[in-house]
């Protein structure tokens, strides 16, 4: 993935997090089969009094003071979007029943449909019915931007996701057909990625592979001289050196090896791309 696409990705999460997470409404994002608060954000875990993995593992029923099946036949006409607004009373932690206002729509969150809910606490409040109205169009309003808000960051990611994975396609493609033999390696020398080529000079196997490391293959002043490559690549970016490849089988074979450095390798390591990795190029001299 591109700066720009990987920028715009690290955007929308942040604004995700200010719409959803931080946001000083009590929002909850509930599963309509089974009532289970799927998500809920910071101002929720305060109002209720639960820490957010307990919040998650509970049930709106946990909170409501309406019997199960009376909740859920509310759930139904929320999600059949047959009514948005609804009265409860609703129990805190710490014992506390308080009346609150809870403004609901149905909501699709990576091919999954949920109810978006924001509770209002109206306790001790005695609002004639004009104001009343007012505040609901109000918060319909708002409930009905958020939803169009979060339904936009839901397309734009899974457009993302498709855009990223058709580069990953090409990438594969692209390593393979490589004319020689190529493998990425970590500052620890843990090889990452490589090609089917490597695979055939060396004799190891795709298995074999992923648990070892680039000096496994090198012994006496070989090694010595490709960890000093291996060194100046760490300083400079750049090594290059001559060396005898021991393989699988106990084949010698003379190889010239050319290193780069880089920190961004899309499609092999794209949640470690703070970390140096070092792209290996082996050419076969005999």
């Amino acid at each position: 993935m591109d700066d720009h696409r990987t920028g715009q990705i690290k955007k929308n999460d942040a604004f995700f997090e200010e719409l959803f997470r931080n946001n000083t409404e009590i929002m909850l994002l509930i599963d309509p089969e089974s009532l289970k608060i799927e998500d809920c954000n910071i101002s929720a875990c305060e109002f209720y009094g639960k820490s957010h993995d307990k919040m998650i593992t509970s049930k709106i029923t946990h909170f409501n003071c309406l019997s199960e099946e009376q909740l859920k036949k509310e759930i139904t006409r929320a999600k059949n979007k047959e009514r948005k607004q609804f009265y409860f009373k609703q129990l805190r932690a710490n014992g506390e029943i308080c009346d609150v206002e809870v403004r609901t729509s149905p909501v699709a969150l990576e091919g999954r449909n949920y109810l978006l809910s924001i509770v209002t606490d109206i306790s001790g409040l005695q609002l004639d019915s004009d104001l009343l109205r007012q505040e609901n169009t109000l918060l319909e309003k708002r409930v009905a931007e958020r939803i169009d808000d979060l339904n936009e960051l839901n397309n734009q990611l899974i457009v993302a996701k498709a855009e990223l994975e058709r580069e990953m396609v090409f990438i594969n493609a692209l390593f393979e057909s490589i004319p020689g033999y190529l493998y990425v390696y970590d500052e620890t020398g843990k090889l990452i990625k490589w090609n089917k080529k490597h695979e055939e000079m060396t004799g190891y196997s795709a298995e074999e592979l992923a648990h070892m490391t680039l000096d496994q293959w090198f012994e006496g002043e070989d090694l010595i001289r490709v960890m000093a490559a291996v060194e100046a690549v760490y300083k400079t970016g750049y090594g290059e050196v001559d060396a005898n490849l021991i393989t699988k089988g106990g084949v010698v074979r003379q190889i010239k090896s050319t290193t780069i450095r880089h920190f961004i390798l899309t499609g092999i390591a794209e949640k470690r791309s703070n970390k140096a990795y070092y792209k290996h190029l082996i050419r076969q001299i005999k």
